[in-house]
């Protein structure tokens, strides 16, 4: 599991984002730059409702059961490749 979370870090810095964060039922991306362009790309083949914040910031609410740590990971995965 470490593993899986160091490569998500090294994909995540790749592309600009400088965390994510989970509060509540979202997923919190911050990026270091204007992600417009990125964001939709991103998140094309997610289900969940994205919402943008504003310039650097994406929320993406997902099920509750979708915070078991081994589906995150998934999910993340998915979106980071």
């Amino acid at each position: 599991m470490l593993l899986d979370l160091a490569g998500l870090r090294i994909r995540a810095s790749r592309l600009g984002l400088k965390s994510i964060v989970a509060s509540g039922l979202d997923l919190i991306f911050l990026f270091s730059d204007d992600h417009a362009g990125k964001a939709e790309s991103l998140f094309a083949a997610v289900s969940g409702k994205v919402r943008i914040s504003d310039p650097k910031t994406v929320r993406l609410r997902l099920a509750e059961n979708y915070f078991e740590p081994r589906t995150l990971i998934t999910i993340l995965r998915k979106i980071l490749r």
